[in-house]
């Protein structure tokens, strides 16, 4: 189909990216089956308004193309209209469209046979109706602007059809690799089996199907399936990786819904999607690991949009041993029909069975009226498999923490973002990976509503986007995660299950948006810089508004930042400098309306009293701007001031990041910040080494006035030696009634804290840079000086150069040998017309490019 529009604004995009070395095609996911097009088959000229800027008229062949599969033959149709279709050139399979464009392929020509109900009289009429439906959905093509009324009146009956029943239609997965018992412990054989389908979901016999594995052992490479289309089971011991990906190939059925891009030019030339299911070449893949999956008692508070302070509580708490087992707070506005513990099934994935693990103080922390959770085992001692974290809330809300968003604040991230369906409908699955720990948590999170007439259960990505319907009585909250996502997917039925038995149970029937876009991970690091990873699923970049709404200070109103964010193919890292703060929500809306939240912070001041002594006031206090500082030094905005009677202890706290799972100070060489009010005040640091918690500190004298302090880092002692930086997670600032027995009440401030780098600048050459970066240009936009920063973690040849739109070299900023360090070069475009350059850092097997945009 000719698209000329965007023609040459494609080949101009292909040239600077040839030019700068950018090859997007090797982020596109990839299967192995081969598709070439071979002709127009059932078409109809048509003019009709392009969707795409500058909407002007455009003529095409509307309708099907023949098209071979590994050499079988088949017919499709496109999904993306903007670029150019290419004929006797490879495709391969890439993942599946929309549930509404599965829905009318599986109803509608050509997998349905002329004639039927409805359909148009003759196979070119009736293939350009349903083309135009499917580019409604792929495209957003106005239908009503097509120049034949009989196809347009057709397109739009089944637009209609598919708006009414298609929203929860899948394609069916073919080949799957099948978990039978994932157990996840190094010692036993976790066991597998392949099951093989036709595209009506039917089991298909008699497929062989070869095996192979990343580590461990296999115990067979092949296999075929039998009744039901089922293999044998399959064992796989574990080798020296905790991790192993085991991928299963076949000759299968291809069914229609699934999407096909181009070999060379995934973004550049059309994608296409399979109307007429045909044998072709299939993988699978299934990834096993071994004791990765986080506890239940470390559930409740995985999120917030704004929970730092709450997180603090509860870190304090554990900290100093104020544990208590979790019950209702007898808040529920309607009594409780059915209690977490009986929803939550007592026998788990696997053979496994249930363990409760309920976290404490979660209901002071958060909007929780009761809350339950469990891990599931196959005994006590064994290695976890899945857990459940259930909360009941009072309509209408729901639990105001989901496991996604905080999990990132942890460092966590986000490796993949899907739809999947569950008991036949349709939910939001997370594969969430912590780097740190080691852990693996395939994630699906979901609310139930009880009404008068029975339940309704949904599920959305992000707190805002769900909506308790009118009468409900109470919300039931779910968040449910295991070593693999068949342990979660069993689990997730077994609670719908459960309600089944209670009363009717209803799904809310909003398509899920497909997650076009979305963060991998967001991070802050108390310099001002906030650095994102974004996945873009599409194929194509994508332009994704942005906003931030950050507090500069705790105590302070927030503010907010909106940026649009251009986000080629893959995954991408998007840095912006919005300077120094305590906290930030970062929201995105994709063009399909799917959204995306996450939440950073630097961390926050809090407080805590002993048993025997109390607080009568704490506030944070708001100073006049930031503390000047080295570059690279670490600035807690802002101050607390604590207040009540000493009986025992009590501190100020300032947690240096927001997971608390602590941050490297070898780098650092002072903490310095300012205090003011009467008596002896230690300040220890938090420190973890090991599985050992230490807490060094270092007296010093409180003023009446503020005074400014500074304590070199290596006074800090255990056992007589300076402490270990490389795991710093809290500072106290404390009181005790053995350093000050005569106060018996006290009234102090800490404020403007600083960790002071050892570095003068960010030309400093450091040793401990680990991966090479380049950072985003800031400002940017700018107007006529910009500043890059980028890393090189082993000396050699650097290049860091500008090129304009046209791929011309217009600046070399550097050129030649580099030690180990991090960097910062201005650019001063003075001499440069205003508009779009990019900027190329090359090293020894790194290179990056990053567009950046001057405007006088």
């Amino acid at each position: 189909m000719t698209t000329f529009n965007s023609f040459i604004k494609r080949i101009i995009q292909i040239a600077l990216m040839t030019l700068l070395g950018i090859n997007l095609a090797s982020a596109q996911p990839r299967g192995i089956s081969v598709c070439q097009v071979q002709s127009v088959a059932d078409v109809l000229p048509i003019h009709f308004t392009s969707p795409y800027p500058p909407f002007l008229t455009q003529y095409d062949n509307v309708g099907t193309f023949n098209a071979t599969i590994d050499g079988h033959a088949t017919k499709m149709y496109c999904i993306d209209i903007q670029n150019n279709l290419v004929f006797n050139e490879v495709y391969n399979d890439s993942g599946y469209t929309a549930n509404k464009i599965t829905y009318v392929l599986n109803n509608y020509y050509p997998y349905k046979t002329l004639p039927y109900s409805g359909s148009l009289n003759t196979p070119s009429k009736e293939a350009a109706a349903v083309q135009f439906a499917i580019w409604h959905y792929s495209d957003g093509v106005d239908v009503n602007t097509s120049d034949n009324a009989e196809v347009k009146a057709r397109a739009l009956q089944i637009i209609a059809d598919a708006d009414a029943n298609g929203a929860s239609t899948l394609p069916v997965k073919t080949l799957q690799i099948v978990p039978v018992s994932m157990l996840h412990n190094p010692s036993v054989k976790d066991t597998i089996q392949i099951k093989t389908l036709n595209e009506l979901g039917v089991g298909v016999s008699g497929i062989n199907v070869t095996l192979t594995t990343t580590s461990g052992t296999l115990g067979s490479l092949t296999t075929t399936t039998g009744a039901g289309g089922l293999s044998p089971k399959i064992t796989i011991q574990k080798g020296a990786s905790l991790t192993a990906t085991i991928t299963a190939q076949a000759s299968i059925v291809i069914p229609q819904g699934t999407r096909y891009v181009h070999l060379g030019s995934p973004t550049t030339k059309q994608k296409l999607v399979i109307a007429t299911p045909t044998y072709g070449n299939k993988k699978d893949q299934f990834t096993c690991s071994w004791d990765s999956t986080s506890s239940g008692n470390s559930g409740g508070v995985e999120s917030s949009y704004d929970l730092a302070s709450a997180l603090f509580t509860r870190h304090n708490k554990i900290m100093n041993g104020e544990t208590s087992v979790m019950v209702s707070n007898q808040s529920d506005f309607f009594p409780l029909t059915h209690t977490l513990e009986e929803i939550t099934p007592t026998a788990g994935p696997y053979t496994t069975v249930r363990f409760t693990t309920t976290p404490f103080d979660i209901l002071g922390i958060s909007n929780a009226t009761s809350a339950f959770a469990a891990d599931y085992k196959v005994n006590s001692s064994s290695t976890r498999i899945a857990t459940i974290f259930s909360t009941t809330t009072n309509a209408p809300n729901i639990y105001s923490h989901t496991k996604s968003v905080c999990d990132r604040l942890a460092n966590c991230n986000i490796e993949n973002l899907e739809r999947t369906l569950i008991d036949n409908h349709e939910f939001y699955s997370a594969k969430i990976v912590n780097p740190t720990k080691g852990y693996t948590d395939y994630s699906v999170v979901f609310s139930v509503y009880e009404m008068p007439n029975g339940f309704i259960v949904d599920n959305k990505w992000t707190i805002p986007e769900y909506t308790v319907p009118a009468g409900a009585t109470n919300v039931y909250n779910f968040q449910v995660w295991g070593a693999d996502f068949g342990a979660t997917s069993i689990l997730v039925k077994k609670i719908l299950d459960k309600f089944a038995t209670f009363g009717t149970v209803s799904y809310q029937q909003t398509q899920l948006k497909y997650p076009d876009v979305y963060m991998k991970s967001a991070r802050y690091t108390n310099d001002g810089k906030i650095k994102i990873k974004f996945i873009n699923t599409t194929g194509v970049n994508q332009t994704v508004p942005v906003s931030y709404l950050y507090t500069p200070q705790t105590g302070m109103s927030s503010q907010t930042l909106n940026q649009s964010v251009n986000v080629p193919n893959g995954e991408f890292e998007y840095n912006t400098n919005i300077g120094i703060m305590a906290g930030a929500s970062l929201s995105l809306t994709c063009a399909n309306g799917f959204k995306d939240a996450a939440f950073i912070g630097g961390g926050v001041y809090g407080s805590y009293a002993g048993p025997s002594s109390t607080i009568t006031q704490f506030s944070n206090v708001v100073t006049s701007g930031n503390p000047t500082a080295p570059a690279n030094s670490l600035i807690f905005p802002g101050g607390a001031r604590l207040k009540g009677n000493l009986g025992d202890k009590v501190y100020i706290g300032r947690s240096l990041d927001g997971s608390y799972e602590g941050i490297n100070l070898t780098n650092f060489s002072k903490l310095k910040f300012e205090a003011f009010g009467s008596g002896t005040m230690s300040v220890y640091l938090e420190v973890k080494s090991g599985n050992n918690v230490y807490y060094p500190f270092v007296n010093v004298p409180l003023t009446s006035t503020v005074t400014t302090r500074e304590i070199v880092l290596s006074t800090f002692l255990v056992n007589g030696q300076p402490v270990d930086l490389n795991n710093v997670s809290m500072v106290y600032f404390q009181l005790t009634k053995s350093l000050n027995p005569s106060l018996s009440s006290y009234d102090y401030t800490v404020q403007n804290a600083v960790m002071i780098s050892n570095s003068v600048g960010i030309n400093t050459n450091s040793t401990d840079v680990k991966d090479y970066a380049l950072d985003q240009n800031y400002p940017n936009p700018f107007n006529p000086v910009t500043k890059i920063a980028f890393s090189i973690p082993k000396q050699g040849n650097v290049t860091l150069k500008v090129y304009n739109m046209l791929g011309k070299e217009v600046a070399s900023l550097v050129n030649g040998f580099r030690n180990v360090g991090n960097y910062e070069v201005n650019f001063d475009g003075a001499n440069m017309a205003s508009g779009v350059y990019f900027y190329k850092l090359e090293a020894e097997g790194f290179s990056d490019v990053k567009r950046m945009m001057l405007v006088k």
